[in-house]
């Protein structure tokens, strides 16, 4: 056995026997008839404020972690740690040579893009101008040689071949109206429209065109990006690259937080988070703050349970007004939250009941009758005997828990050690120092 279990293990033994000897002791004066002075206490009526306890850091309302949207090197930081900064103020400046090089190239593309669409437009009508004579041509000469055949001026091979040509120019009519139709965005069995005076929205429409605008809007963005800007009014608290620094996409840049608006961000344990809920009041304190409490009030419970270590909670967050003072995002804090506030009501302290057999019991102490106990003498100590009730509790303090049934108000408990009682032991107070 390893001595560390070894030693343990006496520890328990050695408690336990004390425990037995002292239990021992106790019952032997009893049978002598000998009243053991405890501590009492007066069940009496009063206020509870149940409040449930937990700790955290503080943090701002509003903050914001800009990082980078395109790759480069720093080549100004107008912003430092600690500077007041507005929405739209500029943090910090990124190389834009790269990306403006990229949005010259990109509205030349465009322009390139338009012209040859245009061009196309002019190439297609072309074709289908000369594909309607051409087919106006071979109609009219198959009409006239269908008449000199019906007349035996040709043969039939030369009728064959006229028909096959008005056969050819008909389809390559149909061909030319479709691919000019196609350009216009119109049915492709449609008349198309000749017209060029409305070819600006046509050229804009195209597919090829539509894809230009869409590169140069996204060089137009990342030249844009280049300039990085805050989202928010705040303070910053962080730079993170220096002046040179290269920055990848997504790397962290600077951090602005609104100091002016905090919140307590706190962790309660799984078992008090179902008495929680938004707009319960607050008292926050922070070793940043010391001899200032603050006001606060629950906005949010995490609808979640997460494991912190051994135990199980969920994140509470409590706004704060800050009296004027100086709030530090990050510092630690402690929240106490009031969940019920009840008057009038019976107490007893959290040291006057024990747990057993499923339920709350309290040991009440029941006067004996003096004359018969030969303790009739003037300045005699009261002797009680004890008797176990069954108690039911409700809302709890740090000291104090409340009791709906079991006692009155005016009757005496057992408060403090009270697994060395039992039923029907004698006792006495002890004397209040």
């Amino acid at each position: 056995m390893k001595p560390r279990a070894f030693r343990i293990i006496l520890i328990v033994v050695g408690a336990a026997a004390i425990a037995a000897v002292a239990l021992t002791l106790i019952n032997r004066a009893n049978k002598a008839g000998q009243a053991l002075p405890i501590e009492t206490y007066t069940v009496q009526s009063g206020s509870l404020v149940e409040q449930i306890t937990g700790t955290g850091t503080f943090k701002p309302q509003v903050e914001a972690t800009i990082t980078a949207r395109v790759t480069g090197q720093i080549v100004s930081i107008p912003a430092q740690e600690g500077d007041r900064v507005s929405p739209g103020q500029i943090l910090l400046q990124i190389d834009p040579s790269d990306y403006r090089l990229a949005v010259e190239q990109a509205q030349s593309a465009l322009e390139t893009t338009r012209r040859n669409v245009r061009q196309s437009l002019v190439t297609l009508r072309a074709s289908y101008r000369s594909a309607v004579t051409g087919f106006d041509q071979a109609k009219r000469a198959y009409e006239k040689n269908k008449e000199l055949f019906a007349g035996k001026a040709i043969s039939g091979d030369e009728l064959k071949m006229s028909e096959d040509s008005f056969t050819s120019a008909s389809v390559n009519l149909q061909s030319a109206r479709e691919q000019l139709n196609l350009r216009l965005a119109r049915p492709l069995a449609s008349e198309p429209i000749l017209d060029p005076s409305g070819d600006n929205a046509i050229i804009e429409a195209s597919p090829e065109v539509v894809q230009a605008r869409l590169s140069l809007k996204t060089a137009l963005n990342n030249l844009d990006k280049c300039t990085v800007r805050s989202p928010v009014e705040g303070t910053v608290t962080a730079v993170t690259p220096s002046l040179g620094d290269i920055v990848a996409l997504n790397s962290p840049l600077v951090k602005v937080e609104d100091l002016s608006k905090m919140l307590a961000e706190v962790q309660i344990d799984e078992v008090d988070i179902g008495k929680l809920g938004t707009g319960n009041v607050a008292e926050v304190t922070s070793d940043s703050l010391i001899g200032h409490t603050l006001n606060g009030r629950v906005v949010s419970v995490a609808p979640t349970i997460s494991t912190v270590g051994s135990t199980r909670v969920s994140t509470v967050k409590v706004s704060i007004d800050p009296a004027g003072l100086q709030l530090r995002s990050g510092a630690s804090c402690s929240v106490k939250v009031t969940t019920q506030t009840k008057e009038n009501v019976l107490n007893i302290p959290i040291t006057g009941f024990i747990s057993r057999g499923g339920g709350e019991r309290v040991y009440v102490l029941k006067p004996l009758d003096a004359t018969s106990q030969g303790r009739d003498r003037p300045g005699a100590p009261k002797i009680y005997r004890l008797e176990e009730h069954t108690i039911t509790t409700g809302i709890s303090t740090i000291n104090s828990i409340e009791v709906k049934s079991g006692l009155v108000e005016g009757e005496i408990i057992a408060n403090g050690t009270l697994n060395q009682l039992r039923v029907g032991m004698l006792v006495t107070p002890k004397e209040k120092l």
